[in-house]
């Protein structure tokens, strides 16, 4: 994906140098406009269809910040201090967070950070001497970063410090929330599943007879070879590139593109492209 967004930006400024586009843009939302704009006119030669959300999230990146992407602190998976080991072991792996804020009386009162591995370490070895168990051999320093700082900042924070997580605070100076540095990293390249999240995701899922559930990355060729369905592209190998190639543009929630035996509609989407697509087959007499 890397290696197609270089070629990609290569083939888009050597058109905008030789003054094959109608304008040049001045703004982030014009070079958005125009990006897809250049896709659809050049059928995917000029920039891929598929790497168009990409490079659209990356023209967004540094107008975000913190607050825009951060989990807000109602919902944040915290270990309490005052918890004994058994607990914390049981909050950890019921959430498969690799992190934890360590808090004290309250949310706002957070003392640190944990990483989960430590404590699941720890607890193989000491089971039967859980008195052993110290919180400050455990607990990290936590770094506290402003709602208002943007993201493309935060990011080489992260970089700079070997942090993988950072509490924001408000103006008042209480914790507002938390960002990762997966966070800050799918706003460009979309949702990362972690290690311990990661499952095998069924491309075709058949709900009955004529109704199925397809995954947005599923290929023409694996459709065509499961269910004979045959979608022809000069440009695109995946269902979601075709998708966005018979649109002209992304794709939303109860969009439908109908081919000569059946389908799609647009089941789930988000800002970055398709999420859940559903696949409708017609009757032989349709």
């Amino acid at each position: 994906m890397a290696m197609n967004s270089i070629q990609t930006m290569k083939r888009f400024l050597f058109a905008l140098v030789r003054k094959e586009l109608n304008y040049l843009p001045t703004t982030s939302t014009e070079l958005a406009l125009l990006i897809e704009e250049v896709a659809n006119r050049s059928q995917g030669k000029v920039i891929d269809f598929s790497v168009v959300p990409m490079l659209k999230s990356l023209l967004r990146f540094s107008e975000l910040t913190a607050r825009q992407v951060m989990v807000p602190q109602s919902t944040m998976k915290v270990v309490n201090k005052e918890s004994d080991l058994d607990e914390i072991i049981e909050v950890m792996s019921s959430s498969g967070h690799s992190r934890f804020p360590v808090i004290g009386k309250s949310r706002d009162n957070v003392e640190g950070i944990v990483l989960a591995k430590e404590i699941f370490c720890f607890a193989s070895h000491f089971k039967k001497e859980k008195e052993r168990f110290v919180w400050n051999d455990f607990i990290r320093t936590p770094q506290f970063v402003p709602e208002s700082r943007s993201i493309n900042v935060l990011l080489n924070d992260f970089k700079r410090t070997h942090n993988h997580m950072v509490l924001v605070v408000n103006e008042y100076g209480s914790v507002s929330g938390l960002v990762t540095i997966e966070d800050v990293l799918e706003e460009i390249v979309g949702e990362i599943v972690d290690e311990s999240e990661r499952e095998i995701v069924e491309q075709i899922i058949q709900l009955d007879k004529h109704h199925y559930l397809i995954h947005p990355h599923t290929t023409l060729s694996t459709l065509q070879k499961q269910l004979q369905i045959d979608l022809q592209s000069d440009t695109q190998d995946t269902i979601a590139g075709y998708i966005f190639e018979k649109l002209g543009r992304l794709a939303k929630k109860k969009d439908v593109v109908s081919f000569d035996t059946g389908e799609f509609e647009i089941v789930k989407a988000n800002k970055r492209g398709i999420e859940k697509i559903r696949l409708t087959l017609f009757d032989s007499d349709h």
